[in-house]
């Protein structure tokens, strides 16, 4: 596979996430949407623990982003140093198979039904991305 393909693989995987921050970003706000994050134990808003949780979601989720871009040398963190993206990489596959894991046995069947394809959709074009390279 070229190179251009494994990009392709690593934006869309940015896009998606970005879409992820978005929705966090709803909840910081107070969208009802509370069954369909964190286990689905909280109808209607958030508490603010829970949108303080979101916010830092929005971080990770973002830099998983640009982390997956500067793996091919595009992105904000493209001229970080390799040990921090390797690190990050890592980082990020772990995070995506524990996202892909807790979204299937959530309890919540809103958020399973919503996040479960998300989530292997994400960790499969991680994994294309990381281990294409």
């Amino acid at each position: 596979m070229t190179n251009g393909g494994i990009v392709i693989y690593a934006e869309i995987a940015g896009v998606i996430l970005y879409l992820v921050c978005i929705f966090q970003f709803t909840l910081i706000l107070g969208a009802p949407l509370g069954e369909y994050t964190m286990g689905g134990q909280t109808k209607g808003k958030l508490p603010i623990q829970g949108r303080i949780a979101a916010g830092v979601s929005i971080i990770v989720l973002a830099v998983m982003a640009q982390v997956l871009l500067a793996i091919h040398g595009t992105g904000l963190f493209v001229n970080a140093p390799t040990w921090l993206i390797d690190a990050l990489k890592w980082f990020t596959f772990v995070y995506a198979i524990l996202g892909f894991v807790m979204n299937w046995i959530t309890r919540s069947k809103k958020e399973r039904m919503v996040w479960g394809p998300v989530a292997t959709v994400l960790l499969v074009l991680v994994s294309l991305t990381i281990f294409g390279s």
